[in-house]
């Protein structure tokens, strides 16, 4: 590391490219609960911890990248109440909360969903094992 670089090690934000930006906003804002940081023509940035969730609408729509080829993971502390809330909102889950890893302490826990533009999102509880 003699120049000082020592690689990247924090996210500050995602971005998502979208095909329609008000009704992608009105899913991140309405149904999720998002509140705004930040909006520009094109693109509004979302208050989301420590890492900034943007979306971006590109002036062509050739520019929208395929749609799956990110996936956004929301931290919840309860992961059957999130995935129950988020259903009455009309969110349609590719699968009921499930284990998908575990180790000696803990199993994480996972339910995936997609947004209105097709983008892979989930939530995730890391349980402590009993």
């Amino acid at each position: 590391m003699a120049d000082g670089f020592s690689g990247l090690t924090t996210i500050s934000t995602v971005i998502l490219r979208v095909r329609n930006l008000v009704a992608t906003r009105e899913f991140y804002e309405r149904t999720l609960g998002l509140r705004v940081q930040t909006s520009v023509p094109g693109l509004v940035f979302y208050h989301a911890g420590p890492v900034a969730l943007a979306l971006h609408q590109p002036e062509h729509a050739v520019d929208v990248v395929t749609s799956g080829l990110t996936e956004v993971v929301f931290d919840v502390p309860d992961i059957h109440v999130a995935h129950s809330a988020l259903a009455a909102k009309g969110v349609k889950f590719l699968s009921e909360p499930r284990v998908v890893s575990t180790d000696a302490a803990s199993e994480l826990w996972v339910a995936p969903f997609r947004d209105p533009e097709g983008h892979l999102l989930s939530i995730i509880q890391r349980k402590a094992r009993r």
